[in-house]
């Protein structure tokens, strides 16, 4: 075991070889690590020697968690100094929304509550040249998909390259996730069901045979209470309201106004902080029946 080997610099900083040596031995041993260290003493160089130094061993792969997107590129560029002296396929995996050019290019602008939907709509219907290319440009995906994996390139990269060739960065990025020994995310891809999915599935990460890594865990208690909790605004009832006008969407529409509308003078009316759930759900089904509101979300 050289831990040496996954190490971009010279040598090690003080505690970084222990701290290395800790996550080598918590991985072999399948254990759980939880490691604090001040800011700037090295942690992902020295979790990532760890790991890496496993990983090779014992063929395993391993899963990179960020709270953000732009921890996930700090991630990376430590990525891209290892592949300078090892072949380490790694890629980085961001949201969809992050990916698509047919939006990019579209007057129309869609929010990333709403992508879902936009994204399925175009690809159903045949109506995204960048999905359709990709079976027509196998050659050229493959190929990009592999420039990605073996060597780290900026998400405006990415995008620059798939739009030259006309095809789906978000496809190709999948494409790269099959050969990957290496993968940094965010939290998003293990905790929210539909999202694990893709890479749990899809990718063949299989969990027992996989090193997974929390970058600043303290965060994840918010994050998975954020998760699991929907806040809709007045402000995005408005838009939802633009959004249906300009899709001529005439009955929903009016139905979004008369709901903003009953939440508005319902909240304006309560005395409480507590709102009783079936009141409230009554109130704004007002003079329709029980399946007018579930309707009107889907």
């Amino acid at each position: 075991m050289e831990l040496e080997e996954f190490l971009y610099y010279k040598s090690f900083r003080p505690g970084q070889r222990e701290l290395a040596l800790s996550v080598y031995e918590a991985c072999k041993r399948g254990e759980r690590l939880v490691v604090e260290a001040v800011s700037g003493f090295g942690k992902t160089a020295a979790v990532l020697a760890g790991s890496l130094a496993a990983a090779k061993e014992d063929d395993l792969k391993i899963l990179y968690a960020c709270r953000t997107k732009r921890q996930i590129w700090r991630v990376m560029e430590e990525v891209s100094r290892l592949q300078d002296r090892n072949q380490l396929a790694a890629v980085d995996l961001s949201s969809k929304y992050d990916y698509c050019l047919l939006m990019r290019k579209s007057h129309f602008g869609v929010s990333s509550e709403s992508f879902r939907w936009y994204c399925n709509f175009h690809v159903t219907n045949n109506l995204c040249s960048y999905f359709l290319n990709l079976t027509l440009l196998n050659n050229k995906v493959t190929n990009l998909a592999h420039q990605k994996s073996m060597r780290f390139f900026p998400h405006s990269t990415l995008l620059q390259k798939s739009e030259e060739i006309h095809a789906c960065p978000y496809e190709v990025t999948r494409l790269a996730l099959a050969g990957a020994k290496m993968v940094t995310t965010t939290y998003h891809y293990i905790f929210d069901e539909t999202s694990r999915s893709l890479l749990f599935t899809s990718t063949q990460f299989e969990p027992s045979r996989t090193i997974v890594i929390f970058d600043e865990a303290h965060n994840l208690r918010d994050f998975i209470r954020g998760l699991f909790t929907v806040a809709l605004s007045v402000a995005d009832l408005e838009r939802a309201v633009n959004e249906s006008k300009e899709l001529y969407l005439e009955s929903v529409q009016d139905a979004l106004r008369t709901l903003k509308t009953r939440i508005q003078d319902f909240c304006s009316t309560s005395k409480s902080w507590f709102v009783d759930k079936e009141s409230f759900l009554k109130e704004l089904c007002r003079g329709h029946d029980k399946t007018w509101l579930a309707n009107l979300s889907f």
